[in-house]
């Protein structure tokens, strides 16, 4: 009987009884229903939190846990991905002694993710399941620290002085993330920042520490620091968007936006080696409103996954996004290979892992189907 990771839309209970959920995303959740009855769900408290149902069963960050698949022993660890709030990667040792890593969405930063997931340190992967949203040379952005500090040098200036009163700071995130970048840029400028109840009530649900919930505040009119859905950053929109929140569009001289994620750098910049904030971030304006792109990505920079590659060295890769022929798989792994410099193992004789076609299949999907 196989296992089900994120292909909640092919959930079937003839295909599987067991399914795993990596984070709290529509792209991975999608096909979950609240009728849902086709096996038991696994994945780490926080996103089971976040969804609720009666065939949830949550497991611990980095503790090897047993489970039956089809009547056979499978050993589970749910490792930190280093993306959203919940989010997690899984390790699968088969019956057999073979290695599986799902890594679902992550960000690879390899110290932060061998401090994280100490396991990381000593495997022989026979397969790893890739997130290839950034497989592309030109997406080479820097590490979140770097634009973390830009966007809190950027945000700092607009704040000096007797500008504070009137300039607005909107941070475009999804429902569930970007936030360590705003809670970052508050907790430096020793502010708190406005999230509306239904974004506040999620983020309860995560159970942080009272420190990190007393960066936030449902009082809009605390902090000159807001959070907004990702989608609001524009313009005119950022103005209007303003004004829905009760404030008059006169009280804000400035309105600055705040657009994190990876496609705002596009290599435009070269490398993502490091450099001042204003080298970092890039710069749109319109009147006195300003939109800073900040390559804030939680998932992995081409440089990243080339380095994850060359330091797992996995027998078998799958890339699992904008792969969705065989062909595209096949240059994205191509293209990994070359850049790390050697090459893959393969290991036809072993088809524990495939994509969701079965044992052996060539056309890799985002969710992923392994062979208990």
């Amino acid at each position: 009987m196989p296992i089900i990771v994120d292909g909640f839309h092919y959930a079937a209970s003839e295909l599987s009884r067991v399914y795993f959920l990596t984070h709290m995303h529509a792209d991975h959740y999608g096909g979950l229903t609240r009728s849902w009855d086709c096996g038991l769900i696994y994945g780490t408290e926080p996103t089971l939190r976040l969804i609720g149902s009666q065939f949830l069963r949550p497991l611990p960050l980095n503790t090897p846990t047993h489970i039956t698949v089809g009547g056979a022993p499978v050993v589970v660890t749910m490792l930190d991905a280093n993306h959203c709030p919940g989010a997690a990667c899984v390790l699968f040792e088969m019956v057999d002694g073979s290695l599986t890593l799902h890594v679902g969405d992550f960000r690879w930063d390899r110290e932060t993710m061998l401090q994280m997931n100490p396991v990381l340190r000593a495997l022989q992967l026979d397969c790893l399941y890739l997130d290839t949203t950034y497989c592309d040379a030109r997406y080479t952005f820097p590490p979140q620290r770097q634009v973390i500090d830009a966007t809190v040098a950027a945000v700092s200036q607009h704040l000096r002085g007797s500008a504070h009163a009137s300039t607005l700071i909107l941070f475009g995130a999804y429902s569930l993330g970007k936030e360590r970048l705003y809670l970052e840029v508050a907790r430096r400028l020793g502010k708190r920042v406005f999230v509306d109840k239904a974004r506040h009530q999620t983020l309860l649900c995560l159970r942080w520490p009272p420190e990190t919930m007393q960066l936030l505040t449902t009082d809009q009119s605390s902090t000159p620091l807001w959070v907004v859905p990702i989608s609001h950053i524009k313009f005119p929109a950022m103005r209007t968007h303003a004004a829905s929140r009760k404030a008059l569009q006169s009280d804000f001289k400035c309105v600055v936006g705040i657009q994190p994620t990876g496609w705002t750098f596009g290599g435009a910049r070269g490398g993502g080696g490091g450099g001042s904030a204003a080298a970092l971030l890039s710069c749109r304006r319109q009147g006195a409103d300003v939109i800073y792109g900040a390559p804030y990505s939680e998932h992995s920079s081409f440089t990243e996954l080339v380095d994850c590659v060359r330091y797992l060295r996995p027998r078998r890769v799958v890339p699992t996004v904008n792969c969705g022929t065989a062909e595209k798989a096949r240059a994205q792994v191509a293209l990994l290979t070359s850049a790390a410099a050697q090459p893959l193992l393969s290991d036809a004789a072993r088809p524990s892992v495939s994509a969701a076609g079965g044992a052996g299949s060539a056309q890799p999907l985002s969710g992923g189907i392994v062979e208990a």
